[in-house]
């Protein structure tokens, strides 16, 4: 594979909250190669880290793994608001888990002892040694995801009672396999968050025509978040 270092790059500050100034910096590769689009900004994991933001009191005092963390948007904002008693940044690409431990600590907020990085690939469901109390992951679901063993993954690495919130925009037909890997294993009770307010959706960026330009479809998708919660008997 061609060196990341070939590949032109950015920071960019993403508000979270524009009402209070709110917001992240990250950097990230304005072109990426194969199957690296983890390393870019996407509009699902900006509107998860908001969800985490407005919510945080779900989050209070968890344990939590962020799934297919990317830049770490996701992961970062629980750090910073989410209240958690420790947070987990995992992908299965060593390039992309870096980028998103650098930019946590770009962001101050990697505390040694609750922040960690996990090298994980879902198909390894079975090597995942700890539980956590909340997992999360924005558009982790497409053709192709290994959808069956990220269902055994969440039942794996969950404790009983434990929630999982995985966002999926609209138009992602390939979940239904998904739903149907939750079903089969019985152990999951499911509830379907439509994030309508405009809060989720507004501009990231100062320039708000910029941001809507640029996260296009802050406009044009639907996002819900699926919360997945594990049986306690």
């Amino acid at each position: 594979m061609q060196s990341l270092k070939n590949f032109p790059q950015q920071e960019m500050d993403i508000i979270l909250d524009r009402l209070n100034k709110e917001k992240i910096r990250l950097n990230e590769l304005i072109i990426f190669p194969d199957r690296m689009d983890g390393l870019h900004i996407w509009e699902a994991g900006i509107v998860l880290s908001r969800y985490l933001y407005f919510n945080n009191d779900e989050f209070k005092d968890k344990d939590l793994l962020d799934l297919g963390t990317g830049v770490g948007i996701v992961g970062i904002t629980a750090m910073k608001y989410g209240k958690c008693k420790s947070v987990t940044l995992s992908d299965y690409k060593e390039d992309i888990l870096n980028n998103a431990i650098s930019n946590a600590k770009k962001n101050k907020v990697w505390k040694e002892g609750s922040s960690s990085g996990l090298l994980l690939d879902w198909k390894d469901y079975e090597k995942l040694n700890k539980k956590y109390d909340v997992m999360v992951g924005s558009d982790v679901i497409y053709a192709g995801s290994p959808v069956k063993e990220l269902a055994k993954l969440l039942d794996k690495g969950l404790n009983k009672g434990g929630k999982a919130y995985i966002l999926i925009p609209d138009q992602r037909f390939y979940a239904v396999e998904f739903f149907k890997a939750i079903d089969e294993l019985g152990k999951f009770q499911t509830e379907k968050i439509p994030l309508d307010d405009q809060k989720y959706v507004e501009s990231p960026l100062e320039d708000e025509k910029e941001g809507f330009r640029h996260f296009a479809g802050l406009k044009e998708l639907k996002f819900f978040v699926y919360r997945f919660t594990k049986n306690s008997d």
